[in-house]
Parts: structure tokens; C-alpha cells; sequence
């Protein structure tokens, strides 16, 4: 049996990969994996979540029930399987609680973590910044100018429900990669000329689904943990303002009382707004709201990507975002606009309205330009190709 606490090694044969699990106390980490590219003294370090990976590892994947969770997992997977494909002796150290990084070890360390300010300066070795988030700065004031308008709108104090490690990665990486769009890119501010664009994928790519545009005041609002970061908040409000307009809310909700609170007086006295709890998007009930629905509203405090939008739009759902959702398509002639809260408040409003007072073609024909650029740059290959693009830069 592995005793995760007393620095136990395990050697075990995979499927695929040659595998040299160690966990210690203090951190987790899978180490020395190779495969049939991987040349002696080649080593490249990954931070990232490692669940995923060591699922792959120990034949245990297929009952790995986070998969379809969250696209990071089955990108962990894929950057795996590409620094192999390069040659890499790759360890994959867990974001949160590596163990010691032995630096000098490594030609390319991908930290999607801020450790990188730990690192000396090694002759010859390449430092990237996985950043699947805007800047830490941007992130928590953004966060915090929510709490003190909900507060001033509602008369309650909610705490942020998100947050990211604060660190200097960003300074001293060499490449800093982003799933996101302008908004992402912008928040490193000098160390924005840093950044390489990476396409995000997605968990859940439908097929032999075709949206046809019906309901024009039927409007979808999806997103993971951190609802009141993710802006749920002013959607609803909009929403209560638009009694002809309905609004179906499919997320995870039960992290906060107090703004659970607020959530379920707006659902009693506004009776266009309907919860669903969380849905998986290969679920029935999924593809059932996203036909049914026309549009997707979302306005997040800031996001890295915006994968729950990106996840709507495979099924032809049009886009209703702001510019901190950080939505990577030039495909949003519906975005929201504001200096503060209460001006996107008002810009979501009008978005919707312009929504639907745009004729049926129009829609149809966004609809489909939407689900074909989500499917061909939001899937698994796209991701691996840009990160193909990205090593091929260096």
C-alpha cells in the first residue's frame, strides 16, 4: 500500500508510460515519466493538476469521474503527451502542494502555479507561465469592487467566493501563455509582450446537433464554482427587469449563505429567473436548455478563457458577455460595456434587448458561424496544436 506521508516509492507499468510515482511529505508529484521519444537527460517540469495524470497512469482514467469537469483535466493529459512526443523525462508535480523543485534538473519548467520567482537562473532553461487566470492583482480588485457594489445595490456583505494565488511568475517567466482574450492578455500590463495565445478546449463537443433559432427571449447563464465572481449577480438583476424575458441558471450555487440568501428571495419574486442546479453538459437536460435557449449571458468579474461561454457556443448559443469574461472570438456583436457595475447592469439589459430585437436570420447565421469557430478552435487538437506552435517558437 502507498503511505502518501512517508516518502514510499512505487514503480508501476501503465498501458502507455513507465512511471516512477514518489509522493512526500509536504507535496505530490509523479516523477520520471517516459515514453518511446524520451531521451536520457532530457527533463521538463509541468505544475499543473495532476489528478488527471496520475488517473492515466494507474489504468484507473475511465472511472476518473473529474474528466468531464473541467477542461484542464484532459488538457493535463494531452500536455503529457506532447513534451513525451518531444523527447521530455517529464515530472508533474501537483499545483497545489508540490514538493522541492530540484531547478537545475529541468531544460523547461511549466508552472501554471507562481513558483517560478523561486527558480536561479539557469543557463540554457526555458520558464513558462501556465496562467489560466488574469493577473492575481486584476483578479482580486476586480473581485473586491463587486463586494462593495452588491453591498451598496443590497444593503449585504458578501465575501469574495474565489480567489488565486498572489506571485511574481509572471516576472520571471519567459513565456506567459493565456486562453483568454485582450482583457487576459492586458492585466500582466508591462509583461503582456510576454504572452502566447493557447486555445482552450472543451469537456463536451455535441454531434450531429444543430441549433435552430426560435425563442429569442430565452437566455442560458452557465458557470462552474464562484457564481458571484463569475457576475451571476448582475445578470440577475437585468433579468429581474425583464419580465418578458426568461433565464435559466445552470451552476453550482451553495458556497456562500448569505448570497445564497439574496439568490432565492430574486427567485421567488421574479418568477422568469429558474434555477437548475448543476448540469454536465453531456447530459440530456444540457442539450435540452441549450436548444431551447438562444443566447448565453454571462459578465465575470475577470476570467482566463471563459470556458463555460465557450462550452454554450458548441451548441450554437450566442454569446451576451463583457469584456472581463475574456471571451477569445471577435464573434460578440452583443458584448456588454460599463465603467462600473451598475453601467453593465444596464449594458446587459440592453444587450438582451438588441438580442431580441435582431430578426431570426441574423441570429441563425451567427449561431452557426459561433458553433463552427467554437469546434474548430475549442477542441482538444486545437489546444494541442497551438501548444505544437508554441514550442516550435522557442
Amino acid at each position: 500500500m502507498l503511505k502518501s506521508n512517508l516518502g514510499f516509492r512505487l514503480k508501476f507499468k501503465s498501458k502507455i508510460f513507465l512511471n516512477h510515482l514518489l509522493t512526500k511529505i509536504g507535496g505530490y508529484g509523479i516523477y520520471d515519466i517516459s515514453g518511446p521519444a524520451s531521451k536520457k537527460g532530457k527533463h521538463a517540469l509541468e505544475i499543473y493538476t495532476a489528478e488527471a495524470v496520475s488517473a492515466k497512469l494507474s489504468g484507473k482514467i475511465d472511472t476518473f469521474n473529474k474528466l468531464n469537469s473541467h477542461s484542464g483535466f484532459s488538457e493535463s493529459l494531452v500536455l503529457l503527451e506532447l513534451l513525451l512526443e518531444k523527447g521530455f523525462i517529464v515530472d508533474f508535480f501537483h499545483l497545489y502542494g508540490p514538493p522541492e523543485i530540484t531547478w537545475s534538473k529541468y531544460e523547461l519548467v511549466i508552472d501554471a502555479g507562481q513558483n517560478l520567482d523561486k527558480a536561479p537562473e539557469e543557463n540554457g532553461q526555458k520558464k513558462i507561465f501556465y496562467s489560466t487566470a488574469c493577473h492575481w492583482k486584476t483578479f482580486r480588485e476586480n473581485q473586491m469592487l463587486r463586494c462593495v457594489s452588491f453591498q451598496n445595490r443590497n444593503g449585504m456583505l458578501i465575501k469574495p467566493d474565489r480567489d488565486i494565488e498572489a506571485g511574481y511568475s509572471d516576472d520571471y517567466a519567459d513565456i506567459i501563455t493565456c486562453f483568454g482574450g485582450p482583457y487576459q492578455w492586458a492585466s500582466f500590463g508591462k509583461n503582456s509582450k510576454k504572452v502566447r495565445q493557447l486555445n482552450i478546449s472543451c469537456t463536451h463537443i455535441p454531434q450531429n446537433v444543430q441549433k435552430k433559432i426560435r425563442n429569442k427571449n430565452k437566455f442560458i447563464w452557465f458557470g462552474g464554482y464562484g457564481p458571484f465572481h463569475k457576475g451571476l449577480d448582475l445578470v440577475i438583476e437585468a433579468f429581474s427587469e425583464l419580465p418578458n424575458c426568461e433565464l435559466y441558471i445552470m451552476g453550482h450555487l451553495n458556497q456562500d449563505l448569505i448570497f445564497q440568501k439574496w439568490l432565492g428571495s430574486m427567485f421567488l419574486k421574479h418568477h422568469n429567473i429558474h434555477f437548475k442546479g448543476w448540469l454536465e453538459p453531456q447530459s440530456p437536460e444540457f442539450l435540452k436548455l441549450a436548444l431551447e435557449c438562444d443566447g448565453a449571458v454571462f459578465a465575470s468579474s475577470s476570467e482566463g478563457g471563459a470556458g463555460s461561454v465557450i462550452q454554450c457556443m458548441q451548441f450554437g448559443v450566442i454569446p451576451i458577455v463583457n469584456q472581463s469574461t475574456s471571451l477569445p472570438t471577435e464573434k460578440n456583436p452583443f458584448e456588454v460595456h460599463g465603467q462600473n457595475v451598475e453601467e453593465e447592469i444596464a449594458s446587459i439589459k440592453e444587450a438582451v434587448l438588441k438580442f431580441c430585437d435582431t430578426d431570426i436570420a441574423s441570429l441563425q447565421k451567427l449561431s452557426e458561424e459561433i458553433q463552427l469557430f467554437s469546434r474548430e478552435h475549442h477542441c482538444l487538437n486545437a489546444y494541442k496544436n497551438s501548444l505544437e506552435k508554441l514550442f516550435l517558437s522557442f
